[in-house]
């Protein structure tokens, strides 16, 4: 054991953040900390690495650890270090993601044996994160991590802590065994609640029917004598008595089961295609061998492709190659892109301002979009904007909440097409999620810029990636090209042949359909070869 944690609680402005009775952290394990924004990730692995004094508790680390911090403090590393040079670091880091090198190589020059990293992947692009996962993979130091880059998470971690209403639970395995386990766990919790509501209303409906056979009792009637009706009175209250009983027996079971929560549910988004202006045009964008200067750049790039209406676009490459340019160019100067006349494009950027601090959240949203309130509280809810908080002014508003809130402002308002640079940013797992949601849910086109793995692979239908020799659209399904016939068998062949008209079969995608049948009409002319 690396690490011991006995009682340790936490409070900000009298107000206990979190409260955990203890952890523990052994040898080889590299846990990814996951829990919404303002859940206390942050605070608690500063009081891991005993950068901060705890409230109450205590936390013994038992070996040497290094901390990876999101702020800008920058430690010193001397010039000529193997890591520096690994991780070619600049001897005068300026941009977010050479800063961030710069504290990675140091983290990974010492001999700690425990690694403690807030957001190292935050300005890093994708080459840096396997840079990254493959460092931490192939060393045998502990890790404790915490990082908005699901497909990092699942690469990487043994164990997974959640931090939710000021508790931690431990999970095992990566991200996705995490998810998978949280949602067996809502399925039991739903599970259990459905039994708990059904056994009280079938004890209530018990009670009444009680309740009713008692008030049938009827009182002795005027014609009997004197004696019957003494009878009559006496065997009524005995079996009001025991209806009674019976009834009380009922109530003190209903009172006695073990009273289940509801799990939480999150609203489904769906847009209302209705709202949004039809684009009639078959081609959103359209460019060929299209130059793209870069600054700092001396070749300019050549790019082909088209985006039909409909289509989700994922520009993506390493940081420095171009992609906030690009983006930035076919929204400004639309006629170089062929941009379509019918195209209302939403722009978001992180540097965009369209936020009026005197107004409040909801009325920011509302005054600029066509849908009901109704669907716009739903969305706010889902990214994290819930309750009588939508009705805060956004002058109140952190940086990271005011960029969110344009990017709700983006997404909510009268747009067919829209471009966005990095939308991701600031947002935690539960409100990605949600994005996703609404992106894939978008009835319209998008074009978007991100160095998010997992967020490409669930919305993107197509790509352009900047690192590549021929910079052209693709399907983000893309099928690979099919081996050369002398490299191909013919059970071989016969196999791929009858995949490919299986998935021809079932498929509605007319680009997959396109792409799919290209490839069968391949492997046709092989078979033909081949005989």
């Amino acid at each position: 054991m690396l690490l011991r944690a006995n009682h340790l609680s936490y409070s900000v402005k009298g107000k206990s953040l979190f409260s955990i009775d203890q952890l523990h952290v052994y040898e080889g394990e590299r846990i990814g900390l996951v829990g919404k924004n303002g859940a206390g990730k942050t605070t608690l692995l500063q009081l891991l690495a005993t950068i901060r004094t705890v409230d109450e508790g205590e936390v013994i680390l038992k070996g040497t650890s290094a901390f990876v911090p999101q702020e800008d403090h920058l430690p010193s590393l001397e010039r000529e270090h193997k890591e520096r040079h690994l991780w070619n670091v600049p001897e005068t880091p300026n941009s977010g993601g050479e800063k961030t090198r710069l504290k990675i190589a140091h983290a990974f020059a010492t001999d700690a044996e425990l690694l403690i990293m807030d957001e190292p992947t935050s300005h890093l692009d994708v080459t840096g994160i396997e840079q990254l996962e493959d460092q931490i993979v192939n060393q045998s130091r502990t890790v404790i991590v915490t990082s908005h880059d699901i497909a990092f998470l699942n690469t990487i971690c043994t164990t997974i802590w959640e931090l939710d209403d000021g508790k931690l639970t431990v999970f095992t395995g990566n991200y996705d065994a995490y998810k998978k386990q949280k949602r067996e766990m809502v399925d039991e919790q739903a599970f259990q609640y459905d039994q708990y509501v059904k056994e009280k209303k079938r004890l209530q409906q018990s009670i009444e029917g009680v309740k009713k056979k008692s008030a049938s009792i009827k009182k002795a009637p005027s014609r009997m004598g004197n004696s019957e009706a003494r009878l009559h009175k006496r065997s009524a209250g005995e079996t009001k008595a025991k209806l009674n009983r019976a009834g009380k027996a009922i109530d003190a079971r209903i009172q006695q089961l073990e009273v289940k929560e509801k799990p939480k549910t999150e609203a489904t988004l769906a847009f209302n295609a209705a709202k949004v202006s039809p684009l009639n045009s078959k081609y959103v964008l359209q460019f060929q061998d299209q130059q793209l200067m870069v600054p700092n750049q001396t070749v300019a790039k050549q790019l082909s492709g088209q985006v039909q209406r409909g289509d989700k676009l994922a520009i993506t490459g390493q940081n420095g190659v171009g992609k906030t340019t690009l983006l930035r160019t076919m929204y400004k100067n639309r006629t170089l892109y062929s941009v379509s006349k019918a195209a209302n494009i939403g722009y978001f950027d992180q540097h965009q301002e369209q936020v009026d601090g005197a107004r409040t959240i909801l009325e920011n949203v509302l005054d600029q979009s066509p849908y009901e309130e109704s669907f716009v509280r739903t969305v706010l809810a889902r990214l994290q904007f819930r309750g009588d908080t939508v009705h805060q002014r956004a002058a109140q508003l952190s940086g990271g909440e005011r960029v969110k809130l344009s990017l709700i402002m983006t997404l909510l308002g009268e747009h067919n097409v829209l471009f966005l640079d990095e939308p991701t940013n600031y947002l935690d797992y539960a409100a990605k999620e949600a994005l996703q949601e609404l992106l894939i849910a978008f009835p319209g086109t998008i074009v978007f810029v991100t160095h998010d793995r997992q967020f490409i692979e669930e919305v993107a239908s197509h790509t352009l990636n900047l690192n590549e020799h021929e910079v052209r659209v693709k399907d983000a399904n893309q099928v690979e090209s099919v081996q050369e016939p002398e490299a191909m068998d013919h059970l071989q062949l016969e196999l791929q042949i009858t995949e490919t008209l299986s998935r021809l079969a079932t498929t509605t995608d007319e680009s997959e359909k396109a792409s799919l049948d290209q490839k069968f009409q391949e492997l046709m002319k092989q078979k033909k070869h081949l005989k």
